[in-house]
């Protein structure tokens, strides 16, 4: 069955996870109704989801991932080159298995360990929430991944799978398989959404080029679905404190601050 209202949460590294808390709170703050019936994240949206669905109330989310975001490296430049080469690979699944092997090659039980542990301690053993769907890539097969209560695994486990960065991290490993970044099949992965009479989508990542057009044709798919698209992009400030931030590579305050101020005028 199809869920009626749905939040999709994007990728692009620490200061995107950081806007998508704080605009999550400023919504929070003017009394919208967050609780939807689908959250889909990807890649850093994953966090923010995982915490969302496991019962972070919205107006404090900010506040709690503050210190993890803080201590995370944000991501190189050398990634957009990588996500490009994906993107523009003739076969987008030999080009994710191409970066797949590599990714297990770099793997180490006490990387994963590590890993799990600066993201998402607390969630480790969680009960896997309903609503909740983490999108990440099968590193072997070049396929997508959808983690859900049907199938759960680990929730701190499955955060780190989809933000395993290509190109910059190592795979994570779950069982005998193996995963990577969920925003190797789209920046947003709104589609998983379709169904949904309402559908709020946070996309931190540029207006322009491929990801902007990404995210706009799913926008578009779910509109002709008689869907309800609120389609939600960092306003002018919180642009500035994103990227002065991603370049100085400490804080993410700055950017907390200008996403709640945007969320507290949405609408």
């Amino acid at each position: 069955m199809a869920a009626h209202t749905a939040l999709v949460l994007g990728s692009g590294g620490v200061t995107a996870a950081a806007w998508q808390a704080g605009m999550i709170a400023g919504m929070a703050d003017l009394g919208l109704d967050l609780d939807a019936e689908r959250v889909i994240g990807t890649s850093c949206g994953a966090l923010v989801a995982a915490r969302l669905t496991a019962g972070c109330d919205p107006q404090d989310c900010a506040e709690m991932l503050a210190a993890p975001l803080a201590w995370l490296r944000p991501i190189p430049w050398t990634a957009p080159l990588r996500r490009a080469f994906v993107q523009l690979h003739p076969s987008h699944r030999h080009a994710v298995q191409a970066v797949g092997r590599s990714a297990i090659r770099d793997w180490t039980p006490q990387w994963q360990a590590v890993r799990i542990e600066q993201l998402a301690a607390d969630l480790v053993g969680v009960p896997w929430p309903t609503s909740l769907v983490i999108v990440a890539t099968n590193a072997v097969t070049g396929r997508p991944a959808y983690f859900t209560a049907r199938e759960p695994i680990d929730v701190a486990t499955a955060v780190a799978a989809s933000w395993a960065v290509a190109g910059t991290l190592p795979a994570v490993r779950v069982g005998s398989e193996w995963y990577l970044d969920g925003a190797l099949r789209s920046p947003l992965n709104a589609d998983v959404a379709s169904g949904a009479a309402s559908v709020i989508m946070l996309a931190p990542l540029g207006r322009a080029g491929d990801v902007a057009g990404c995210v706009r044709r799913q926008a578009q798919g779910l509109r002709s679905g008689s869907s309800v698209v609120r389609l939600i992009r960092p306003d002018r400030a919180s642009r500035v404190a994103m990227a002065l931030e991603a370049d100085l590579g400490r804080g993410v305050g700055a950017t907390m601050a200008a996403g709640r101020n945007q969320g507290q005028c949405y609408g």
